[in-house]
């Protein structure tokens, strides 16, 4: 066996060790989508950076990676820190496995991680630590994942409870309307953005003063300005175009799918729309 294939054997040997004492803790992974991967690169994580990037020592060199498939909550919004905390305690100092993809903007590689036979980019997103981004057209793991956001949204977990970062009661009735939104209108981006929208509806009237507009990315948020409010059973229109976005005067919606959440002050998401491209 060469020292590569040792080190692979010993590292999953660590980490089945690892799954199986949280499993006599009560804690269990959910189940990981479609096979193991073929092809890893096998390291040790020496510094988690946020929910969703982290820095792996390898046989090659320190590795900054950027978890696939998955988008966490800045360290300064809402559950980001919770986020971070568990990714720490689930991978920080393990010897772990990444199946690269590629590379995203910053250099980072994109790579799903792997714990044993445990697939962290899914445990995030499971738990209500993380939101799926849209995967490409026949992304088996990434539709694995959006079913995964999809129950966590469901049961309320992490950052979709009610009672997240300090919210109380129950959240007001509010919608994001897909069949008024228009989130890829005819002719190029950039020349349409007043076509862009995201239409918000209540069958109550609801001040939003302070709340957020937010797309599935790290990037697009527009803060609604003071009094800014619902009327009883009326629809909202946000455009592209308003000032509140940041930043401004540019495409918000990917056209290959996106997400669209509103959240109130406090960070809580009150309405949650996906829509495919």
């Amino acid at each position: 066996m060469t020292c590569i294939g040792r080190w692979l054997l010993i590292s999953l040997l660590i980490a089945g060790c690892r799954l199986a004492e949280e499993s006599e803790a009560g804690v269990a992974g959910p189940d990981t989508p479609g096979t193991l991967p073929g092809e890893v690169t096998t390291g040790m994580v020496i510094r988690v950076n946020d929910g969703d990037s982290l820095v792996v020592e390898t046989r090659s060199g320190e590795v900054e990676v950027r978890l696939m498939g998955i988008n966490a909550p800045e360290s300064y919004e809402c559950y980001g820190q919770e986020s971070e905390r568990r990714l720490v305690e689930l991978v920080e100092g393990e010897q772990v496995g990444l199946e690269e993809v590629g590379r995203d903007q910053f250099g980072r590689t994109l790579a799903y991680l792997w714990l044993g036979d445990r697939l962290v980019n899914l445990e995030q997103v499971a738990g209500g630590l993380a939101i799926a981004t849209t995967p490409e057209v026949g992304d088996v793991r990434g539709e694995t994942l959006l079913e995964s956001e999809d129950q966590a949204y469901e049961s309320g977990l992490g950052m979709w409870s009610d009672t997240v970062c300090g919210a109380s009661g129950p959240p007001p009735s509010v919608d994001i309307s897909g069949s008024v939104s228009s989130f890829d209108p005819p002719g190029p981006d950039d020349e349409v953005l007043g076509q862009e929208w995201v239409a918000l509806s209540s069958e109550e009237g609801v001040d939003l003063s302070g709340w957020t507009i937010r797309d599935e990315s790290s990037v697009h948020r527009c803060l609604l300005p003071g009094e800014f409010s619902i009327v009883s059973g009326a629809e909202r229109i946000v455009a592209s175009t308003d000032p509140c976005w940041d930043p401004g005067d540019s495409s918000v919606w990917n056209n290959g799918g996106d997400m669209a959440l509103l959240l109130d002050t406090a960070g809580r998401v009150v309405a949650r729309l996906r829509y495919p491209g």
